[in-house]
């Protein structure tokens, strides 16, 4: 019945976020990651989903959320009801081996004895520490943010291994210990396959016999299991490192390269965050739940003054709970675990410093300590205030509704992403990203008005002095700042930026191809060529550094040069219509119709509502000498897009297409016109 109440909980927190919309990671691991667009669920098509790494396509990159992602591609395209659905579903599973396993855990030598003689009751103790973990505010943003089903599915598999182990460690028949040893193994390779985090299972695996099977640990002193520990550590890492990075055993450090902190800096924040963690567990109020949060870096022990006694505090807990496994083994378990399981994420590699959903794992035995104070507390009461038992128990069940409200709440401000946004810059009104996000949010709005630009260029100034996760994102705030300058047509003030953007980083090509778009605009374009050949230089499979480098030929009159760039954008895109239109229109200057007819075709396949797809298809009827044929089409187009659409088509900038003649289609316009 207690998974039952659980479960139906975790459902009743979350129903307010089917549908809640995509954020952040979700665009690029999941909505723009194509090899997680799937038809069908033949083999194949599902192996290219385990190296669906973004940006990086073609490598391994956390198989398992990402064959998930893609069955829910399948079945919902890019509505996220369906998304929500699983992560709230693997939430409540996840509860739900969180009761299993600390009943397991009362099963062991050490908490039968400590159970007995207490009169603990495991059920209610697991029922407790499952229920409070799985309504708190905390595990909002692993639950709710979809991508962090990585997260997710990285503590499910960890706990699952943990359950088997204990299962196999009980076990009296040797045939089903191995049995159970072999799944723990197959689960923890789940998890790491999941999230690397979840590569800290062997260490847990150490700390489980140490706490709960003292039998055969009695007589091992303290430091030989630090040391034994650390060797556990060492192996991990560099299996992890042979497994994950293709044995790049530096990766720690290489993240800093573009962090405003070093690895000692991030270490010492590192201290004061987590307790920043442990003050959300203990104070869930919804104030302090953001996607955002203001972290001032420790820059040494003494600044701010709060570091020192962070990392004496933190160093404290470890000792004693390593000096007190013995005498309190849950005590010691808990403690230890969420140190342990903090160790990937936050310490020393080079990550962003603060993300809520890091405690997803960590945190889960801090709740059996609390469940067991509970129990003891209402014991205690029970003994000596009989007669306040049952308005103590009220009191309980009113601050655990309340820890839910306070879930319920939060998810709230997930429902969008300008709520969520505007949410983190009430808490957090130095945050360069939430000021940016917001900008981005006005600026490129359906309906951006004139206003909303000015507004977005006004927080992008804003956050070019806000705090910054990474040095180089002033290169994205100019960035962004000037193509608002491209939409309001001020070109040179956009190129003035984009030149500002690329001075901070000169590396960005994404950058470098806005600037030669911006170029382009103002008919530079051998200044824009010599920009896409840059970067075709350094990424020579850039599909849009090739289209762009073919386009700006076609300007240039030389189709020929075009097609070479053009075609190899073809093959690396062959989804993307506008590569198909720019051979369309170097295949018509070449005189080779039919085959511009073809691609112009495919165009039209690709973009149906992209009027002017049919409109190079009237201009080559008619260099074709097909008349009628040109009549037809415009005809056809004009009943798809109606008149106003064919005549405004006629008024924009003619650098944003291929060269095309418009004098070639205006008599037959006209004509079209009269005869109406």
């Amino acid at each position: 019945m207690s998974p039952l109440i659980i479960f139906f909980s975790v459902f009743l927190l979350y129903a307010n976020t089917f549908n809640a919309s995509w954020h952040m990671d979700d665009t690029p691991n999941i909505l723009n990651n194509r090899p997680l667009h799937i038809g069908n669920l033949m083999p194949q098509t599902l192996w290219q989903t385990f190296f669906a790494k973004p940006g990086h396509f073609g490598t391994l990159y956390r198989p398992i959320p990402c064959l998930t992602f893609a069955i829910n591609w399948l079945l919902g395209q890019d509505d996220p009801t369906g998304y929500h659905l699983v992560n709230i579903a693997i939430h409540g599973m996840t509860a739900i081996l969180i009761y299993f396993v600390v009943v397991r855990l009362f099963q062991t030598p050490v908490l039968i004895a400590d159970g007995n003689r207490k009169g603990v009751s495991p059920q209610g103790v697991a029922f407790m520490c499952a229920l409070l973990w799985a309504v708190h505010p905390l595990q909002s943003q692993a639950v709710t943010y979809i991508v962090q089903r990585m997260a997710q599915l990285a503590a499910f598999f960890y706990l699952a291994a943990m359950l088997l182990y204990l299962k196999g460690r009980l076990a009296c028949v040797r045939k089903k210990q191995w049995q159970y040893f072999i799944g723990c193994l197959i689960c923890g390779v789940l998890g790491s396959m999941s999230k690397e985090n979840a590569a800290m299972l062997p260490l847990t695996l150490v700390l489980l016999e140490a706490c709960f099977f003292r039998q055969r640990w009695s007589t091992i002193k303290t430091p030989y299991l630090i040391m034994a520990g650390c060797g556990i550590a060492l192996l991990t890492y560099v299996l992890g490192v042979r497994l994950f990075l293709n044995g790049d055993y530096l990766f720690l450090l290489r993240g800093y390269s573009s962090r405003p902190y070093t690895p000692l800096q991030r270490l010492l924040t590192e201290s004061r965050i987590l307790w920043f963690y442990l003050s959300q567990l203990a104070f869930p109020l919804p104030g302090r739940f953001s996607i955002e949060h203001d972290i001032l870096i420790s820059n040494s022990l003494l600044s701010p003054w709060s570091t020192l006694p962070a990392m004496l505090g933190i160093g404290s807990m470890i000792i004693a709970g390593l000096m007190n496994i013995k005498k309190y083994p849950v005590i010691a378990f808990g403690v230890l675990f969420f140190f342990v399981n903090h160790v990937v994420e936050s310490s020393v590699i080079g990550l962003e410093l603060i993300f809520e959903h890091r405690n997803y794992l960590p945190d889960i035995f801090i709740f059996l300590i609390v469940s067991i104070g509970i129990h003891h507390g209402l014991a205690w009461v029970k003994n000596n205030y009989a007669g306040c038992l049952i308005v103590t128990k009220v009191i309980i069940i009113i601050l655990v509704l309340n820890v839910g409200a306070t879930t319920y709440i939060r998810n709230m401000a997930w429902r969008t992403a300008d709520g969520l946004w505007l949410d983190a810059l009430t808490k957090a009104p130095n945050s360069a990203r939430a000021l940016n996000t917001l900008a981005i949010r006005l600026a490129w709005a359906p309906q951006a008005t004139t206003e909303h630009l000015d507004k977005a260029l006004e927080l992008f100034e804003r956050s070019l002095t806000a705090h910054k996760a990474r040095t180089l994102m002033d290169a994205d705030i100019y960035g962004n700042i000037a193509s608002v300058y491209d939409k309001k047509g001020k070109h040179e003030k956009a190129i003035e930026n984009f030149k500002k953007a690329i001075a901070v980083d000169p590396g960005n090509l994404k950058i470098k191809l806005d600037l030669a778009h911006s170029l382009i605009q103002q008919r530079m374009y051998n200044d824009a060529l010599k920009l896409t050949r840059e970067v075709i230089e350094k990424a020579p499979k850039h599909r849009r550094a090739l289209n762009t480098t073919g386009f700006i030929l076609l300007w240039l009159d030389c189709p020929n040069e075009a097609l070479p760039y053009l075609q190899k954008a073809l093959r690396i895109a062959p989804y993307d219509y506008k590569v198909s239109m720019n051979i369309g229109a170097a295949m018509n200057s070449l005189g080779l119709y039919d085959k511009a007819d073809w691609f112009f075709k495919r165009a039209a396949r690709q973009a149906p509502d992209y009027v002017w797809t049919y409109l190079f298809l009237i201009k080559n009827h008619i260099e074709a000498g097909n008349q009628l044929k040109a009549r037809r089409m415009l005809h056809r187009t004009i009943e798809v897009f109606s008149l106003e659409v064919v005549k405004s088509a006629f008024s924009a900038q003619p650098e944003i297409y291929p060269p095309f003649q418009r004098q070639l289609i205006q008599p037959l316009f006209l004509g079209y016109r009269y005869e109406g």
